[in-house]
């Protein structure tokens, strides 16, 4: 009868520390999902971002004058605009919603993000007026103000930043 009752004492002690066991565990499960969403996020930007399409616009946009005007946009340079921008457009909400961290977005393609709404942004006022769409590219404009405001387009370069990197 002892080795019963000594039995009957140690199994809520025994369940206590299995539950204890479980919610460590969980919290650690849930830390390495938050760090592979985190990872996954960043491959899906560079895979989303750089592609052929993306390229393209970036050297059509690039090599056009600085856009006042809708008169001045062929239509060429009108597909490269909305192909680029709408990326940029997503990728601001995605951020917006945390689901990428800002970081991510700064080091990969902020300088490009900054340069293409300075040249831009002109262009896209006007659209918004003329066509009375003031939510057009809400999102890539509310990307390049937190750029900005992060000082993004005053950072060092990478490779004066992490010059002395060892891998």
């Amino acid at each position: 009868m002892e080795l019963f009752e000594f039995l009957t004492q140690l199994a809520p002690i025994l369940s206590f520390i299995t539950i204890i066991i479980a919610i460590i565990f969980g919290v650690i499960q849930l830390k390495q999902f938050k760090t592979q969403r985190k990872d996954i996020a960043a491959v899906e930007i560079m895979r989303t971002m750089q592609d052929a399409q993306f390229t393209e616009s970036l050297h059509v946009i690039n090599h056009s004058e600085q856009l006042d005007s809708l008169k001045e946009v062929n239509p060429n340079l009108e597909k490269a605009i909305f192909a680029i921008t709408t990326k940029f457009e997503t990728l601001g909400f995605l951020v917006y919603k945390r689901v990428i961290p800002i970081e991510f977005v700064e080091q990969l393609v902020g300088g490009v993000c900054l340069a293409l709404w300075e040249k831009l942004n002109l262009y896209v006022l006007e659209y918004r007026k003329i066509n009375d769409q003031k939510l057009f590219l809400e999102w890539f404009e509310w990307l390049s103000y937190i750029l900005k405001k992060r000082e993004r387009d005053k950072a060092k370069p990478a490779l004066e930043k992490f010059k002395n990197w060892d891998s």
